[in-house]
């Protein structure tokens, strides 16, 4: 009981914390709820597979990116296009796990910081797509069903309603077989593999919700500034 009246305790502060607070608190918080998002996936590879990657920065590129060209290029919804941004993060993910989850420690941190400089050459490099160092400007806000969400404080519930249905699902993923098999993983490699837990199976799992999770940030980022360049998702964002 008092551990769900803490919660509730929460969630109240926060849907009352615009309404009592300026403007520019707002929009730090709005910052703050998409780094949120951007973070649980790691928080599960890190924290709990006990992996480095220094991979956010890339997703969080590709779900801005994706999304901002799909509604200012092509004229998409915004919420298309914002699932298209997790979608395609997540396909990434997938793709790069193949390479990169063979490394183990050090190696993994540093091939996922190479990816970083990758990323930056190829949004810097494709004019066309990207918009190369002038970036992407006068991305529309984001709407659903006809509503727009033009205001910082519309915008905060939007950012932090998604950002704690993140936190509940990675809560309830840490209790349930997956979050064991992690903690087995992160305690023993070794160990978890004489207990037949498919550990590279386990870990592109967790690596590709990262990637969906950063995708959707990413996307979030783009529609609150409604301009992105290169300079936004640098490898110092993912220190």
């Amino acid at each position: 009981m008092a551990r769900l009246l803490a919660i509730f305790a929460g969630i109240a502060a926060l849907i009352a914390f615009p309404l009592l607070t300026n403007e520019f608190l707002v929009s730090v918080s709005i910052v703050t709820g998409i780094y949120v998002i951007l973070m649980v996936g790691l928080a599960l590879f890190l924290g709990y597979g006990g992996q480095f990657s220094f991979a956010q920065s890339v997703f969080y590129g590709i779900g801005a990116y994706t999304s901002a060209s799909l509604t200012t290029k092509f004229n998409i919804p915004v919420v298309y296009a914002f699932l298209a941004g997790g979608a395609l993060a997540g396909v990434a993910a997938y793709l790069l796990s193949a390479p990169l989850l063979r490394l183990r420690g050090y190696y993994l941190a540093v091939a996922t910081l190479a990816m970083c400089q990758i990323f930056q050459v190829l949004i810097s490099e494709n004019v066309n797509i990207t918009g190369g160092p002038s970036g992407i400007y006068s991305i529309p806000p984001f709407s659903v069903l006809g509503f727009v969400f033009e205001t910082s404080r519309s915008y905060y519930y939007l950012v932090w309603g998604v950002a704690i249905a993140c936190l509940f699902f990675t809560r309830n993923v840490m209790d349930s077989a997956v979050g064991r098999a992690l903690k087995a993983i992160k305690s023993s490699e070794d160990a978890a593999l004489v207990m037949g837990i498919n550990v590279v199976d386990l870990q592109t799992r967790i690596f590709v919700f990262a990637g969906i999770t950063g995708g959707l940030a990413g996307s979030f980022y783009a529609h609150y500034v409604s301009y992105i360049s290169p300079n936004s998702f640098t490898i110092d964002l993912s220190i």
